[in-house]
């Protein structure tokens, strides 16, 4: 594996702007929100302002447009939208920093990952060596985790496999290693192919540890190959009826958490909206 080199300076660097982006409309929103409830006038001459120099022309005059904002829901919209962006900021100033690791360290980077052998394919195995930091010991127990999301499912755990192990010493001063193997059946994911109504499915692996009995671990990210079509097709038609799958009550609940969801973020945007063009209570 490659030690030095960056995985993606030019995402990284898409990421960082993103992050100035959407971290200056936070500011902006969350420090007009906090102004606004400390000296409600002082709010109100800086959202006229904001409706005067305003590149879009507005339906409103710039003064009922002030009166309109400052008052609730809308304030409250508009906090929740600065914080939207203040998440998003710290979202992409994290996949910033993932993109400039060195291949093979962790996303925290106290750790390396060494494989052994051929690569990691679906229906063979997974093999090698987590080498930690000088803060590791040996002896202490770890738990490593190998999964599978399914990045166009909104991160949803398709595959799942875990196994404790012992750290060993390390070869160097201090520091200790964690060797792991995991077998990964060609169960592990659907069948890929290419169909008239199928589209290809992208899968992310992933490694991660941690102690055992921590909340918090470390990720690898991992290049692992689908199986043989052939033998993959073979392996999940010997597969039991009830193991194929997700349990219908599963998919009922996801259907209908998710609906409840969306009609709560229409009811609250309606609301906003509806409370924003009425509203005419002045400071």
């Amino acid at each position: 594996m490659k030690e030095k080199s960056a995985r993606d300076p030019l995402g990284a660097f898409a990421g960082f702007v993103l992050r100035i982006a959407f971290l200056a409309v936070a500011v902006v929103l969350l420090g007009w929100v906090v102004l606004t409830k400390v000296e409600t006038a002082k709010g109100f001459d800086v959202a006229m302002w904001a409706a005067q120099h305003s590149p879009i022309p507005l339906p409103v005059d710039p003064v009922e447009f002030g009166n309109r904002v400052i008052n609730s829901p809308s304030i409250w919209f508009i906090a929740a939208f600065g914080v939207m962006a203040l998440m998003a900021a710290f979202t992409n100033l994290w996949g910033a920093r993932l993109r400039l690791r060195p291949e093979g360290v962790s996303n925290d980077g106290e750790a390396r990952l060494e494989l052994k052998g051929a690569p990691a394919r679906v229906g063979g195995s997974l093999e090698g060596v987590v080498v930690l930091d000088g803060k590791a010991a040996a002896g202490d127990r770890y738990k490593l985790l190998l999964q599978c999301r399914d990045r166009e499912g909104k991160g949803s755990t398709s595959y799942s496999d875990s196994i404790e192990v012992r750290a060993l010493p390390g070869a160097g001063a201090g520091g200790a290693i964690l060797p792991f193997r995991f077998d990964i059946p060609l169960t592990a994911l659907p069948l890929l192919e290419w169909g008239p109504f199928r589209a290809r499915v992208v899968y992310e692996w992933e490694l991660l540890f941690m102690p055992v009995g921590s909340w918090f671990g470390s990720t690898f990210p991992l290049q692992v190959e689908p199986g043989p079509v052939a033998e993959v097709r073979a392996a999940r038609a010997a597969m039991p009826p009830a193991v194929v799958g997700p349990f219908p009550w599963k998919i009922a609940l996801g259907v209908v958490g998710g609906l409840l969801g969306v009609l709560t973020l229409l009811f609250l945007l309606v609301d906003a909206l509806i409370s924003f063009f009425r509203g005419t209570v002045t400071p």
